[in-house]
């Protein structure tokens, strides 16, 4: 139990500033020479980004950036408000759908933020960094276009697509590398 009080509403230029800031200072396109490499290879930290991952037409995040979605409404790519906002998954969308999230819940007043935003109501303090995020991870993290359309899904068939995925994924990706790796005699 949190014994601060929230007062007020947050700002979504701060919000982008600082979660930038923080952690997407490398930027695709300019050089970096902390990293000594092509900067469109790079994703933050100085860590290889394949470039077949920002020109790929099938890109599916899930878990968190599926919750948050859902949350928040985020839209279809296009900015579709015909669409059933932020209640049919799997969701087709993209990188500033998610910014347009943020402009939307970041100066929601808290005393306000319950009431808009009820579906998730124990995490309504974390969307306006949320939204941001999934903004910036998607555009400086991997590199996507604003546009580019990724699809938002909590389930494949019947299993739920959670982190396992990502950890079994990272495993199976470490031990390609280990035996690949020239022994040496």
């Amino acid at each position: 139990v949190s014994t601060h009080e929230i007062v007020g509403s947050g700002s979504v230029d701060s919000c982008h500033t600082a979660v930038e800031a923080a952690m997407f200072t490398k930027r695709h396109g300019r050089p970096d020479l902390q990293c000594n490499k092509n900067s469109t290879t790079v994703s933050f930290d100085c860590i290889h980004q394949p470039s077949f991952v920002r020109h790929s037409a099938n890109i599916l995040v899930f878990e968190n950036f599926f919750y948050m979605a859902s949350a928040v409404g985020t839209l279809p790519a296009g900015h579709d408000e015909t669409a059933t906002k932020g209640g049919s998954f799997p969701l087709l969308t993209s990188p500033e759908e998610f910014l347009h999230s943020a402009t939307e819940v970041c100066p929601v007043p808290w005393e306000k933020m319950n009431t808009q935003f009820p579906k998730e109501a124990s995490q309504n303090a974390r969307w306006c960094f949320s939204t941001m995020y999934a903004y910036l991870f998607l555009t400086h993290g991997i590199g996507l276009r604003d546009g580019q359309e990724i699809t938002v899904q909590q389930s494949v068939g019947s299993a739920d697509v959670e982190w396992a995925l990502g950890a079994t994924y990272k495993e199976l990706s470490d031990e390609l590398g280990i035996l690949r790796q020239p022994t040496m005699a």
